[in-house]
């Protein structure tokens, strides 16, 4: 690959770089009194420049949101043709974040979502989620996206009946996604293959030890139906191992299979499936395996300087959103310092 390819790019993104939130602001934030002193912390950094700030809890969530939409826009056009092609499906990410939440509120029959609480995609959308907002039922839901480009997701994955749960759409969905960016990595430069394979895989590692967590300490299903909720593409969780991960009826078994993996390591300090701070933990040994992933380091002009910017702007997002949240209900800061991805 050469360097030119991506020199436009790396100078966009290096730009980006210069404007994420370091570990001071995002600890000025953390202990700031209430919502507004964390707004007041906001609006002198990247986010207070261009707008003023929603003082609502929605407003301000799709405006954090939002911004790693903000990244695609900025950078996507500088990149080689088929590292744009990629990421432009990449990005649906978001888009099925949307849907989910759509479906939840649907199931659960809450008081109907708008479309400005949702992460805006700025022309990178794909349906009209006014017409998913505006559905009837979960079911009719079901129906419109059939009609989708995500009806190919849908499709031939599940049991027409078992459909009808969060957990399989959400499934689905997920894994759709992810089968189709692995399919479209293969058209990639050498490198760049070689480094979305390592960053699609762990998240479907994660996206697996999450759900069989959840499973195993909070719902009774059974083994097969565990199975049935995995995606098959993870970087260090063969089906075997998701399976021994299934069936384990210890801590020590849970364990096992993990050995020599970044997820056993992380796994070593704790004792508990149930621990509150588990999902973090792992959140930060996702994060960091791929940030200082020696692929990604050695190769800065390739998608993953990109994707090692995406990392640091997730990792943002996810401690912004806490922050506010334990504002609105009255958290203190030792107790959300924990569950935080870039302090400490």
């Amino acid at each position: 690959m050469k360097v030119v390819d991506y020199s436009a790019a790396f100078a966009s993104i290096r730009a980006i770089r210069g404007e994420l939130l370091d570990e001071r602001t995002i600890e000025e934030a953390l202990n700031a009194r209430s919502l507004e002193g964390v707004i007041d912390v906001l609006k002198k950094t990247y986010y207070g420049k261009e707008k003023a700030l929603p003082y609502s809890r929605e407003g301000l969530e799709r405006t954090i949101k939002g911004s790693i939409v903000d990244i695609y826009t900025k950078v996507i056009n500088f990149m080689p043709e088929k590292t744009k092609n990629f990421l432009t499906a990449a990005i649906r990410k978001f888009e099925i974040e949307n849907i989910k939440r759509i479906l939840t509120s649907k199931l659960l029959e809450t008081p109907m979502i708008s479309k400005e609480s949702l992460i805006d995609l700025k022309g990178f959308t794909t349906i009209p989620l006014e017409r998913l907002i505006s559905a009837r039922s979960f079911s009719e839901t079901i129906e419109f996206l059939k009609k989708t480009p995500y009806g190919d997701y849908i499709k031939g994955k599940l049991p027409e009946e078992r459909i009808e749960t969060l957990f399989a759409i959400e499934m689905v969905l997920d894994y759709g996604f992810f089968r189709e960016l692995i399919e479209r990595n293969e058209g990639l430069e050498s490198i760049d293959k070689d480094i979305n394979s390592f960053y699609l895989g762990m998240q479907c590692d994660l996206i697996n030890l999450e759900w069989i967590i959840r499973a195993k300490s909070f719902f009774g299903f059974s083994e097969e139906r565990i199975l049935s909720y995995s995606i098959p593409f993870g970087r260090y969780l063969n089906n075997s191992k998701i399976r021994e991960l299934i069936r384990a009826k210890s801590f020590e078994d849970f364990l096992r299979p993990l050995h020599r993996t970044p997820w056993g390591e992380e796994l070593k300090e704790v004792t508990d499936l149930k621990d509150p701070i588990l999902d973090a933990r792992l959140l930060k040994r996702f994060y960091r395996s791929v940030i200082k992933s020696p692929l990604i380091r050695k190769n800065i002009f390739s998608i993953g300087s990109f994707i090692e910017l995406l990392c640091q702007k997730e990792m943002e997002i996810h401690d912004l959103t806490i922050i506010i949240e334990s504002k609105i209900y009255d958290v203190p800061p030792e107790t959300v310092r924990p569950l935080l991805l870039k302090v400490g």
